[in-house]
C-alpha cells in the first residue's frame, strides 16, 4: 500500500469589509457584469468568516491576504499550527487571531 502525504495550503483572500466587496461589484455591474444582490455579498462576506475554520484545520500552511486596498498584501500566516500576524493593522486578521487563541 502506498500513502500518499499531501501538503495543503490554504490562501485565504479577504478585505477589510464588506462594503469594499460591494462597491467592486457596483463597478463591475457598470462595466457589464450580471448583477449581484448587495445582500449576496453581505452574507458571503460573513459566511466565508464563519466557515474558514473548517478548511484551516485540513491546511499544513495558510496565507491571509487582504485585498482591501489595490496592492494585496500577505496580512497573517499559519505554518506549524502557529499563527503570526504579519500586518498588526489589519483589522479582520486581529480578529481572526482573536477568535482562535481566545
Amino acid at each position: 500500500m502506498v500513502i500518499h502525504h499531501l501538503n495543503v495550503v490554504l490562501i485565504f483572500i479577504n478585505t477589510e469589509n464588506d462594503l469594499i466587496n460591494i462597491e467592486r461589484k457596483e463597478q463591475r455591474e457598470k462595466n457589464g457584469a450580471d448583477i449581484v444582490p448587495k445582500s449576496k455579498v453581505e452574507r458571503s462576506y460573513s459566511i466565508t468568516l464563519e466557515n474558514v475554520w473548517m478548511f484551516i484545520d485540513v491546511a499544513n500552511k495558510v496565507y491571509f491576504i487582504d485585498n482591501s486596498e489595490e496592492n494585496a498584501k500577505i496580512v497573517g500566516l499559519i505554518s506549524n499550527r502557529k499563527f503570526a500576524i504579519i500586518d498588526k493593522k489589519c483589522q479582520w486578521i486581529n480578529k481572526m487571531y482573536n477568535n482562535i487563541f481566545r
